[in-house]
């Protein structure tokens, strides 16, 4: 029985010297890699982005993003016709833009940064970006972008009945937000959405209103009102 005990505590410190020597040695191959001890992979940045057109190779590697290189061919024309003062031509291809860009983002060569390890790429909603420009436009192009918008927002809104009404609210919203019905389209989409106790989704549409309508007629207290409450 002693000699089979001395076995067994021979065997155990063999083992834990084996373990302990293992141990020194994955150690010290990641110190002389410059690597932290207990992490061996290197963490990949969220911010890496790559596009699904593939022309992206300095991004090679990051998340997949939706883009379209015809809509930012029609983004750049026009920009181009704005910047002569030809709004309703630019008018034209912002809204083919927001009718077509659903859930796509782009990006411009100025939203590129450059660190000492990586490039990092910028990307924005593409309807996000032509709303802004709408909206900042004078209010000479606001006029011109309305006169088509404001009748086809309409059109959405009279042809509806009422199990439609949700579904024109939101077309009015996703493409006509800058139009003369938009800002009261997304009020009463949001009350909706409240009344469905989805509260996120009726959060953004308030905060859309209060921070992106340029002449919203909806009383600011009333949005603060229901954004304190979602």
């Amino acid at each position: 029985m002693a000699i089979g005990r001395q076995r067994m505590m021979k065997n155990a410190t063999a083992r834990l010297v084996a373990g302990v020597l293992l141990a020194g040695i994955v150690c010290a191959g990641s110190a002389a890699q410059g690597q932290p001890l207990g992490r061996f992979v290197r963490p990949v940045s969220l911010l890496e982005t790559s596009t699904t057109s593939g022309d992206d190779s300095d991004f090679a590697g990051g998340a997949s993003l939706k883009t379209d290189p015809e809509l930012d061919q029609f983004l750049k024309r026009a920009d181009l016709f704005a910047e002569d003062g030809r709004y309703d031509l630019a008018s034209v291809l912002w809204q083919r833009v927001l009718d077509e860009s659903s859930g796509t983002v782009m990006t411009r060569d100025d939203w590129t940064q450059q660190t000492s390890r990586r490039k990092y790429k910028r990307y924005r909603s593409v309807i996000g970006e032509i709303e802004q420009t709408i909206a900042n436009l004078p209010p000479a192009g606001l006029r011109t972008y309305r006169v088509t918008a404001d009748g086809e927002a309409q059109a959405l809104l009279s042809g509806a009945e009422t199990k439609d009404l949700e579904e024109a609210l939101t077309q009015v919203t996703t493409r006509y937000f800058l139009s003369s019905h938009g800002d009261d389209a997304a009020y009463r989409l949001a009350c909706l959405r409240m009344d469905r106790f989805d509260f996120v989704g009726a959060s953004r549409l308030l905060a859309k209103v209060l921070n992106q309508s340029p002449d919203s007629n909806i009383p600011r207290e009333d949005l603060l009102l229901r954004m304190a409450v979602a």
